[in-house]
């Protein structure tokens, strides 16, 4: 019998491939679960037609039909999931961090507070990505230019409302924000709002059905919920991931990864979850200067001297490339203190600049812990 290859899904770099990886598994999530409600249908029908030999053949050929087609979103779920690089994060840095990427392009406020403290676990590009969207959809659905504000809550789901919206998610705390209208107060009525399946039912073509999937995916895959408000879209938003507890085996930013109030100049043309890394660093005891590229690195740091402890440079830049701005540093400081970062470079190219005394390489994408321990290892 001839072998066929098996689906190959490898792990990838690329925001746009974990984009689709997302949005494939909120489309298999939702059909799976439609798959089992009729398998549940035809497990009621084999009953009642019990001694219809013909009927009965037929039906059970259709429910091994179906229990194919449910296996293998599964299977492609657990392949999905390891492209992810989940961490431990305090969540409301995560939300400062997010609204503060946005920016530029939404005028948007936040009101949250660090007086309950919450970890949840989550992949920071994946994550910033679907929830960057989905302000920018929210703003673009209003009848004219109105501010967005971020605003914090905390909710124990019982298992009785997990059941009876059919999310297949474990009953907790869970943190959230609540993304609507500047001064527009979150409702604690979770009755107004609907779930991501149930409002794709409702959708009527109002909302690009491949948008409404990613987001679905994007925030399941981080075992969190998402709920649309039942009036529309653009009345508000929530989204949830479960607060992690302190005995569960995550690695989490400890205090030996605090800062001393360092200065660190963080250079990258990637700046869709640079204010994130941005947020959680300085929460972490540091502060933060921008570069977009390699010229602009080199001038700060000559406008800067004696007061920048360490340089978090890209590899891959436009204007001026890290190796070349790297060796500009070297003319300005000799015992300049570089970490090297890159997802895409020539090892070469690494290894040169290593040898002539960069402090570090980090590869990309790298988790904000593997970060942290970085930046205290070489600053120690």
């Amino acid at each position: 019998m001839m072998r066929l290859p098996s689906l190959q899904i490898t792990t990838t770099d690329s925001l746009a491939e974990l984009r689709l990886l997302a949005l494939l598994h909120g489309y298999s999530t939702i059909v799976n679960r439609d798959l089992k409600h009729v398998r549940s249908y035809h497990d009621l029908l084999e009953d009642e037609w019990e001694g219809r030999k013909s009927a009965l053949e037929y039906l059970r050929k259709g429910t091994r039909t179906l229990q194919n087609l449910v296996t293998l979103p599964e299977e492609m779920d657990q392949r999905i999931q390891g492209n992810l690089h989940k961490e431990r994060l305090s969540a409301i840095p995560l939300w400062e961090g997010v609204a503060t990427s946005l920016a530029n392009d939404v005028k948007i406020s936040t009101e949250l507070s660090n007086e309950q403290e919450a970890d949840v676990e989550a992949d920071l590009r994946l994550l910033t990505c679907a929830m960057q969207e989905i302000t920018i959809f929210l703003q673009d659905a209003q009848p004219q230019p109105s501010p967005i504000q971020y605003t914090e809550i905390f909710q124990n789901f019982s298992s009785d409302w997990i059941e009876r919206v059919d999310m297949g998610l474990p009953a907790g705390r869970y943190a959230g924000v609540f993304i609507g209208l500047e001064n527009q107060s979150p409702s604690t009525k979770l009755d107004g709002f609907l779930s991501i399946e149930q409002f794709i039912q409702r959708n009527n073509n109002q909302i690009p059905l491949e948008n409404l999937l990613f987001w679905f995916g994007a925030i399941h895959l981080h075992g969190g919920i998402l709920l649309v408000h039942k009036d529309g879209f653009q009345n508000g938003v929530m989204l949830f991931l479960p607060v992690l507890t302190q005995q569960e085996p995550v690695s989490t930013l400890a205090k030996t990864v605090n800062g001393r109030k360092e200065t660190i100049l963080l250079v990258d043309d990637e700046d869709m979850i640079w204010d994130v890394v941005l947020n959680i660093l300085m929460n972490l005891g540091y502060t933060v200067l921008l570069a977009a590229d390699g010229q602009e690195a080199v001038e700060i740091y000559r406008s800067n001297p004696g007061a920048i402890d360490l340089v978090i440079l890209d590899m891959m830049m436009p204007v001026l490339n890290g190796r070349d701005a790297f060796y500009q540093l070297k003319t300005i400081s000799p015992d300049v203190k570089v970490l090297l970062t890159s997802g895409y470079v020539n090892s070469q190219d690494v290894e040169d600049v290593l040898k002539n005394g960069a402090a570090g390489f980090l590869q990309k994408p790298y988790r904000i812990q593997s970060l942290a321990e970085k930046i205290r290892s070489i600053l120690k």
